[in-house]
């Protein structure tokens, strides 16, 4: 095993750990009203690493089909090291997590609760669906057309 091999899924547990928090740190203020706004740090963090995780997790999802899980961490190392495919299952379990949970939280519940983490959590719920209809469609495959 290289350097590469570890570095690839560190990075990639760290972003995981670091989306995590903030997701949570954030789905928190959208539901306790009157607890204070999240900061302009929190916002960029969570609207950035969610979106990375978000496209990590969709492609890998997406070209699980073709490749085999681990694809999108393992830089290219064939045959993909079990430890890039233990992290991207990983991903890809809190990336459904998360996104199930934000859209519970922007569409099932109600809309008491902080104002600005709530947006974040409505905008981060509605990017989630997205990512997760490109991704199958990327799964399944696209039609042939004539």
């Amino acid at each position: 095993m290289t350097a590469r091999d570890l570095i690839l899924p560190a990075l990639a547990g760290a972003l995981l750990l670091l989306y995590v928090y903030v997701f949570w740190l954030v789905q928190k203020l959208a539901k306790t009203p009157g607890s204070g706004v999240p900061s302009e740090t929190h916002k960029w963090v969570f609207a950035t690493v969610g979106t990375l995780v978000s496209t990590a997790a969709a492609v890998e999802l997406g070209l699980n089909k073709v490749n085999g899980l681990g694809f999108t961490i393992a830089g290219g190392a064939a045959p993909i090291p079990d430890l890039h495919k233990w992290t991207s299952g990983c991903m890809l379990v809190v990336w459904l997590a998360t996104g199930a949970w934000a859209a519970f939280i922007a569409f099932a519940q109600s809309p008491n609760g902080n104002g600005d983490a709530r947006v974040l959590i409505e905008n981060h719920a509605k990017a989630w669906i997205g990512f997760a209809i490109a991704a199958v469609s990327m799964y399944l495959g696209l039609p042939k057309t004539a």
